[in-house]
């Protein structure tokens, strides 16, 4: 097999297994991780065809892929962006809500609480606000009727 088509097998099989659990990661000691990080190192050598010796770093840049660590931040920021998202009605919002005002993410290290600090560090880091995200549309259980209307020049027959 080709290296396009191995990594791609590295990301379906593997990778996904790890960001499917990244919440749990997010928390994980140091000793967990540097697992991670070998499972990466070794899945890139194959991948790539490198010698057994090449750097996780140098095989990560090779692929154009981010080290664990970082992955796992990226996703932990974007799943609390979606949550922000969600309507006020969303239990899982409420949640964050009452986990933001009442524990605060600074007191209990907890993936929600890792995640909020990440969240606020980008923002700090970047200026990028998580909060400003416009809202999710939610629908509503037995309205039929549509809330917009088709754009007039939809009705509108140009014939040449």
């Amino acid at each position: 097999m080709n290296t396009p088509k191995l990594t791609q097998l590295y990301f379906c099989l593997i990778r996904s297994v790890v960001e499917y659990s990244c919440p749990a990661w997010q928390v994980a000691e140091q000793k967990d991780l540097q697992k991670l990080d070998r499972l990466q190192r070794k899945a890139l050598t194959l991948c790539l065809d490198m010698p057994s010796t090449s750097g996780r770093e140098a095989l990560e840049i090779e692929a154009g892929v981010l080290p664990i660590d970082l992955r796992i931040e990226e996703i932990s920021i974007r799943e609390i962006a979606k949550i922000q998202s969600k309507s006020i009605k969303e239990p899982i919002k409420q949640q964050l809500i009452n986990y933001q005002e009442e524990i605060g993410h600074d007191i209990h290290i907890t993936p929600m609480g890792k995640a909020l600090c990440q969240s606020v560090e980008m923002e700090k880091e970047t200026g990028i606000n998580i909060n400003l995200i416009e809202p999710e549309f939610t629908y509503r259980l037995g309205e039929t009727s549509r809330t917009k209307t088709t754009p007039s020049y939809w009705n509108k027959r140009n014939y040449a």
